[in-house]
C-alpha cells in the first residue's frame, strides 16, 4: 500500500535494521569481526502471468485509473479523442477470457494495442505526475516486450525478453528459478547473517531474475558502513563463488568462502574431482598435478588454470579428463 511505498522510498527500513543490529553488538551478542553468510530466498507474488492481451489491457486501466486521480481535466480530454472508456466501464473493464479462434484473439490483440499506442501517444510530451509517468512508460514495455507487427495488425512476440513484464499490477516482480526445476513469479530476498548466534545484518529484496551473486558486495559494503560489523569470511554457497565478488571483497578485508561459480569450472571440477588451494592460488587435479598457471578469463569473471601439457600427456587419466593435445585447463 501507500504506507508500504513511503517506507521503501525513504529506506526507514533499512535504518531501523542497522540501528538494532548496533544495539544488539553492543550489548556483546554480535563480534565486530564474526564471520558472516548470505543466502537467498524467493518470493512468490501474489499475481497472474497473463497472456499478450489481457497484460496490456490491465496496463491501459491502471494507467487511466492514475490519470483520472492525478491529472482529471487531462483524463476527459483523453475521453474526448481517445476510444478508452471501455477500459473502464465497459466490456475490456474485466478480464478477456481465452479465445480460441486464433483469428479473433488477433483481432482482439490488435485492438488493445491500437488503443495502447493512442493513449502512449496521447501522453507524449506533457508535465505528467511520476506515477503516471511511471504507469505510460510500463505500458510502453508491455508493447515492446510482447508484440509485433503481422500482416494484419499484431501477434503475440515469440520472442522472450530476459528482463520481461509478467505483470501490470505488479510490474516489478520477474520470472526467476532457484534451480533448473524450481522456477517461480515474484522477488528474491536476499539476506545476511552473523554464523554464531543467527543475527540478520542486512536484507535486500530484487525482482526474481537478478542473480544470487549480485546484491553480495554491495549488502556487505552496507553492513561495515551503516554497523560496523567487518567480518573476517562471508560464506555462500556456490552461486556466489564469482572472480568478481572474490576480489571486491579481498579489497574490503574480508576473505568469500564459497565453492568456485558453475560458470567458471568445468563439470569434473564442479563434481569436486579438482581441489583448489584459496592460499596459495593453485589447483589439484585427480592425478595430483598442482598447477600455479592461470589467467583471468574476462566473460565468467575467474581465472583459468592450465595444467603442463607433459604432464597430461602422460596421465593414466587422460581419456576420460581432456582430449587437449596442450594439456587439461
Amino acid at each position: 500500500g501507500n504506507f508500504r511505498d513511503r517506507l521503501l522510498e525513504s529506506q526507514q527500513h533499512k535504518e531501523a535494521l542497522f540501528t538494532l543490529v548496533q544495539m544488539i553488538t553492543d550489548a556483546g551478542l554480535i563480534k565486530k569481526n564474526e564471520n558472516q553468510r548470505t543466502d537467498s530466498f524467493h518470493i512468490i507474488a501474489n499475481v497472474a502471468v497473463p497472456a499478450a492481451s489481457e497484460l496490456i489491457r490491465e496496463g491501459i486501466r491502471i494507467c487511466l485509473r492514475q490519470l483520472k486521480k492525478r491529472h482529471y481535466d487531462l483524463f476527459h480530454q483523453a475521453q474526448e479523442k481517445l476510444d478508452i472508456t471501455k477500459y473502464l466501464k465497459g466490456e475490456l473493464s474485466k478480464a478477456i477470457k481465452p479465445e480460441p479462434d486464433e483469428t479473433l484473439r488477433r483481432q482482439r490483440l490488435t485492438e488493445i494495442v491500437e488503443d495502447a499506442k493512442a493513449l502512449i501517444a496521447f501522453l507524449d510530451n506533457r508535465d505528467l505526475h511520476p506515477v503516471v509517468a511511471y504507469r505510460r512508460s510500463i505500458l510502453v514495455r508491455l508493447l515492446y516486450e510482447n508484440t509485433e507487427p503481422a500482416e494484419k495488425g499484431y501477434k503475440e512476440t515469440k520472442e522472450t525478453h530476459p528482463d520481461r513484464i509478467i505483470s501490470a499490477v505488479d510490474p516489478e516482480a520477474r520470472h526467476g528459478a532457484k534451480s533448473k526445476t524450481k522456477k517461480f513469479n515474484g522477488y528474491k530476498a536476499h539476506v545476511t547473517e552473523t554464523v554464531e548466534n543467527k543475527f540478520i545484518t542486512n536484507i535486500a529484496v530484487t525482482p526474481g531474475n537478478v542473480s544470487d551473486c549480485e546484491p553480495v558486495v554491495e549488502k556487505t559494503q552496507e553492513v561495515v558502513t551503516e554497523t560496523g560489523l567487518k567480518p573476517e569470511k562471508m560464506f555462500g554457497d556456490k552461486a556466489y563463488g564469482t572472480g568478481e565478488n572474490r576480489q571486491q571483497l579481498k579489497e574490503m578485508g574480508i576473505q568469500l568462502v564459497a565453492p568456485l561459480h558453475p560458470q567458471a569450472i568445468s563439470e569434473d571440477l564442479a563434481r569436486g574431482n579438482f581441489t583448489y588451494d584459496s592460499e596459495k592460488q593453485t589447483v589439484t587435479c585427480p592425478a595430483g598435478i598442482t598447477t600455479d598457471k592461470r589467467t583471468y578469463h574476462e566473460n565468467s569473471q575467474a581465472w583459468i588454470y592450465r595444467f603442463p601439457k607433459e604432464a597430461c600427456q602422460a596421465c593414466e587419466l587422460r581419456e576420460t579428463c581432456t582430449k587437449n593435445k596442450n594439456g587439461r585447463t
